[in-house]
């Protein structure tokens, strides 16, 4: 069996996945996709282009129905059962090119299909267009309207992607979670437009003073995340340091001053963890307990 072969061609318009038994035809799609700047990553079966979908997470798969192991439609199917892959386009490779097969892809989600003998240039637009047209969704779908971070969504997504990973190659990450206090007090006093400018501004200082590695969420009304990449305990601990310096305690200018304030959770990666929701928890627990202690302090005159 030929073993799969992964080229990185480089930063470009995105990444393609061909899932292709054969080599003529598969070299043939790999050089027209890197003429355009696509990275391409290969694969000349349905296990082994499962395999990289997982590992490698392309923009765009290009998958021949005919496989020796698995037909197209079988691995389209094991596909869409990973999670988080609704958004990546899968592109039939067919030489054919019946009704019958095409609402069958099409039931599967596929969003295109090729037909063999091709015409190089309809190839190439119709992966151009469709790696487009996600990308445009991709950011619709995953972007936070009012602050312009990322959104629930994706913070899922993210969250399961770095836990999975750790896990994997035995890495580290952190997740830090962060909280506007009083926020209905905020709105009460002062309105929704002032609340509005709070979350916003909150969005902004944790953009700006965390590092650039670091993915900023708002993950629910005054809510925010930081999944903090390839930091240990004590590296997360040295940013929530600075990230309480600068974003701790800050005012804004609604009709008045308004005193902004920020509680925090943060929890680390540990290999006994089974799943992400355990993580979330530990880091939602330390946030919820800082916010208690400040209530109480606050009850005694501190």
């Amino acid at each position: 069996m030929e073993k799969p072969i992964k080229k990185i061609s480089g930063s470009g318009p995105g990444r393609v996945l061909i899932v292709e038994d054969d080599p003529e035809g598969r070299a043939i799609l790999k050089a027209l996709l890197q003429e355009k700047n696509f990275t391409v990553l290969e694969a000349a079966t349905g296990k082994e282009g499962l395999r990289l979908f997982q590992q490698e997470k392309p923009d765009l798969v290009i998958l021949d129905i005919g496989l020796p192991d698995l037909d197209g439609l079988e691995v389209c199917r094991r596909l869409r059962k990973i999670r988080h892959t609704w958004l990546t386009p899968i592109i039939f490779l067919t030489g054919r090119d019946t009704l019958t097969d095409k609402l069958a892809g099409l039931r599967e989600g596929v969003v295109d299909y090729i037909t063999k003998p091709y015409q190089p240039q309809e190839l190439l637009q119709k992966v151009e267009n469709t790696v487009r047209m996600t990308a445009e969704y991709r950011k619709v779908s995953t972007t936070d309207g009012l602050t312009g971070v990322n959104n629930y969504n994706s913070f899922q997504e993210q969250l399961h992607h770095h836990f999975q990973l750790a896990r994997r190659y035995g890495t580290k990450f952190s997740l830090l979670l962060a909280d506007i206090d009083g926020m209905k007090e905020i709105n009460d006093a002062h309105g929704h437009l002032c609340g509005d400018l709070a979350i916003r501004e909150t969005a902004r200082r944790l953009k700006k003073f965390s590092r650039r590695t670091d993915l900023v969420f708002r993950y629910g009304g005054d809510e925010f995340a930081l999944i903090l990449p390839l930091t240990d305990e004590a590296a997360a601990e040295k940013l929530l340091k600075r990230l309480r310096e600068k974003t701790d305690e800050f005012k804004i200018s609604c009709k008045r001053k308004v005193l902004v304030k920020l509680s925090f959770g943060l929890a680390t990666f540990t290999p006994e963890l089974r799943d992400e929701k355990v993580l979330f928890a530990r880091a939602d627990r330390k946030l919820y307990r800082e916010k208690r202690l400040k209530k109480h302090l606050a009850g005694h005159g501190h």
